[in-house]
């Protein structure tokens, strides 16, 4: 999975041109293994989110028209007894493997969609590239980090997650496979 962010116009044009100017940006739009991306705009701030696996499931709507309908008297429904609701069951995040993703020197937000493991497991094939690793916690409200060859009171996570988002900072370009 790959993401490209920008801010600065509702332009869609100028969006697409400084994603097209930028290396790692266009890597990600011309890549030609992705299967599906969403684009997102809010006024000034745009994205794109790329994926390698299509679990929709649902073909495509269909046009359909729809018939009038002959307008009738309904009575009011019966009073019902309240029910309370079943939460439904949140599946797990798929997990991938031969996972290939082109990074870029500097910040590069990612969802880990690889088994849980350790760190430095994970990280191995970007070598030492890695400055830091981010993870939001939602329950301290605070950033996690993990940064190679720092003391364990300043890394505060140590493995990674399928389905959790990271910003990993990288001193050079590099190729993330896990």
């Amino acid at each position: 999975m790959a993401e490209n962010i920008a801010y600065g116009t509702s332009n869609a044009a100028t969006i697409f041109g400084m994603w097209m100017a930028s290396s790692g940006h266009r890597t990600n739009i011309l890549m030609a293994g992705y299967k599906v991306i969403g684009i997102g705009q809010h006024s000034a701030a745009w994205t794109t989110d790329f994926g390698f696996l299509d679990d929709s499931g649902a073909p495509p709507p269909s046009a359909t028209t729809a018939a009038a309908t002959p307008v009738t008297s309904t009575p009011a429904p019966p009073t019902r007894t309240a029910v309370p609701a079943t939460p439904t069951p949140i599946p797990a995040p798929r997990v991938l493997s031969g996972v290939s993703i082109p990074l870029s020197a500097g910040m590069n937000l990612v969802t880990y969609a690889g088994e849980n493991q350790p760190v430095t497991a994970a990280l191995f094939s970007l070598g030492e590239s890695v400055v830091a690793a981010y993870a939001w916690d939602p329950v301290s409200l605070r950033w996690d980090r993990y940064a190679p060859g720092r003391p364990g009171y300043v890394n505060s996570f140590t493995s990674f997650q399928p389905g959790r988002v990271y910003y990993l900072e990288l001193q050079a370009t590099a190729i993330w496979s896990y």
